[in-house]
């Protein structure tokens, strides 16, 4: 994405298997497509989107066994798959682009590389940003009541260097008071709506909830899907389903049709709460491959 840190990965043939180097980890697999995607997502803002690019390897029934976010090059995709004898398939020039439905249909062990070195949020990491924000926190009560003119001076120049020394997005978590206290908070909340049954959270960050009390909403941080009615015509029931090492939430309509795919953690409880709340219909089912694949190709929307 625009302004995204750009990811360091390398996809290359050796003549027995395809071979991805990230900073993240290493992958050897003998896919039979490459799958160069593109697609829009939709913010929160309105008529606000983001691009997102992507190659995947996947498996002979289409699922995904490695997912590469990134800008790649058409001409060397092909020609990297023509080499190697596989499929290729271009799905960046589509009037309807199914890369978000096509993502969310993993193979077992799939994986994903974002090519960047993984940052451990350590337990002293947490007691620096605690100490800096409450720090911080005393430096601008004294300055406002101080009205220490000379004293304002000295934290902006203190503050200008700091920002020299480390990254922006680092710096504002470590001054700001405001993102320590709002995070527990946040959360807290989340956890008292899910208890209520008001809406479902997952690992990963993606968030189901009922909007004006009839419309089923999906969003991930900024990210959202569009949003279908509840109801005979629009989302009826929930399935909670695991297949092999492969766990996800399906949001269907009264006929069985699947309208949301959304792969991850869901826990029982929560769903059956929401389900309840919300007058839906739940499964709980260990699908055979056959089905999960029915599932995978007849999403309308998922969350890759």
């Amino acid at each position: 994405m625009e302004g995204a840190p750009v990811p360091e990965i390398s996809l290359s043939w050796d003549g027995g298997a395809f071979v991805a180097e990230a900073p993240d980890g290493q992958v050897r697999l003998r896919p039979s497509t490459l799958y160069r995607y593109r697609y829009d997502q939709h913010r929160r803002a309105k008529n606000d989107t983001v691009v997102v690019d992507g190659l995947a390897l996947l498996d002979g029934d289409g699922l995904v066994m490695l997912d590469l976010p990134g800008k790649w090059s058409r001409i060397d995709a092909r020609r990297l798959a023509t080499d190697a004898g596989v499929d290729f398939q271009d799905d960046t020039s589509a009037v309807v682009r199914r890369a978000p439905a096509v993502l969310a249909g993993r193979a077992p062990g799939w994986r994903r590389l974002h090519g960047r070195k993984v940052f451990h949020f350590t337990r002293v990491h947490k007691v620096v940003v605690t100490c800096g924000a409450v720090l911080t926190l005393a430096a601008m009560a004294y300055v406002i009541t101080m009205s220490g003119w000379l004293v304002w001076r000295g934290l902006s120049w203190a503050g200008r260097a700091l920002l020299d020394l480390l990254d922006a997005k680092w710096a504002i978590l470590l001054l700001s008071p405001v993102a320590v206290l709002l995070r527990p908070v946040r959360g807290r909340f989340h956890r008292f709506r899910v208890r209520r049954g008001d809406a479902l959270w997952a690992p990963g960050g993606t968030l189901v909830t009922v909007r004006r009390g009839r419309w089923f909403q999906v969003t991930r941080g900024k990210d959202v899907l569009p949003a279908v009615r509840l109801g005979q015509d629009g989302v009826a029931g929930l399935t909670l389903y695991r297949h092999e090492d492969l766990s996800g939430l399906l949001a269907a309509n009264a006929t069985g049709r699947v309208l949301y795919h959304l792969p991850g953690s869901w826990n029982p409880d929560d769903v059956h709460r929401f389900a309840t709340r919300h007058r839906l219909a739940l499964r709980v089912l260990r699908p055979s491959r056959e089905e999960y694949l029915e599932w995978v190709r007849q999403a309308r929307y998922a969350i890759g």
